[in-house]
């Protein structure tokens, strides 16, 4: 069976830049908590691990809004930039097993090589279509400056998963990834104001630029090329239209 690369991440380098944007963060938030007051980070994981829930209560009530604003911004970055590190490696594993002609769950050409045995291949193929629909929930609608925020990190880190050793100076890497982490820990996630469908198609706007645009067009141009490799025409086909759902999710939130 061929792999599937979200379940073959390599887990060395995954926890090691974990490590690295943990360290980041770290050092970000003690610049912004009392000295005396960071170790209560770890308290609060521990008793969290281990089940300790009425200590852990306890605890939380006890501190200051102030030191819990700034606790719980940590505990609110720190999984993201979990899923950072894992969305780069899955595309950094993608890349390479596409550089190096390497079978895998998904891959277009090997797809293409199935397909095309079937009489109708041709019929398949031209009548494909699939239809992501994006919608934005009202509560997880993300502030922009979030996003352009968490985009430059993981551009930071596939830049160094995809360079060589020694062609990018590591010490600037460093300083870039500990300015934009000090920036996300200074940005409010979310906002004050009452979301509108506005925000929604601000967002949504975004990706389009920001990925989906230059990844559908990419795709359907490497749909329609290894069609044309078993001798099937394709050049109408449009296996991918995207759905819109924006503006649709009103489920009775008051903040909306």
């Amino acid at each position: 069976m061929l792999p599937k690369l979200e379940n073959s991440n390599n887990i060395a380098a995954i926890e090691e830049e974990i490590q690295i944007l943990k360290n980041l963060l770290n050092t970000a938030t003690q610049n912004m908590i009392p000295s005396d007051k960071f170790h209560l980070i770890d308290e609060l994981s521990t008793l969290s691990a281990n089940h300790k829930f009425d200590k852990l209560t306890d605890l939380i009530t006890s501190l200051s809004n102030e030191d819990l604003d700034i606790i719980s911004r940590y505990f609110s970055v720190l999984p993201l930039l979990i899923n950072i590190t894992e969305d780069v490696d899955l595309a950094y594993q993608v890349n390479l097993q596409n550089n190096i002609d390497q079978d895998y769950l998904g891959k277009i050409s090997t797809q293409m090589n199935i397909i095309s045995k079937s009489e109708n291949a041709k019929e398949i193929l031209e009548n494909l279509n699939v239809v992501p629909v994006l919608t934005a929930h009202p509560t997880q609608v993300q502030r922009k400056s979030m996003l352009d925020l968490t985009n430059k990190i993981h551009h930071l880190l596939r830049k160094d998963r995809d360079c060589k050793e020694g062609s990018i100076n590591k010490r600037k890497w460093n300083d870039n990834l500990h300015r934009l982490i000090e920036l996300i820990m200074e940005t409010d996630m979310i906002r004050e104001k009452k979301l509108k469908v506005k925000n929604e198609i601000r967002n949504v706007t975004d990706y389009y630029n920001t990925s989906l645009i230059p990844a559908i067009t990419s795709l359907t141009a490497q749909y329609r090329k290894q069609a044309a490799k078993h001798g099937i025409d394709v050049s109408t086909a449009t296996p991918i239209t995207m759905g819109m759902w924006i503006g649709g999710d009103r489920d009775g939130n008051p903040f909306v």
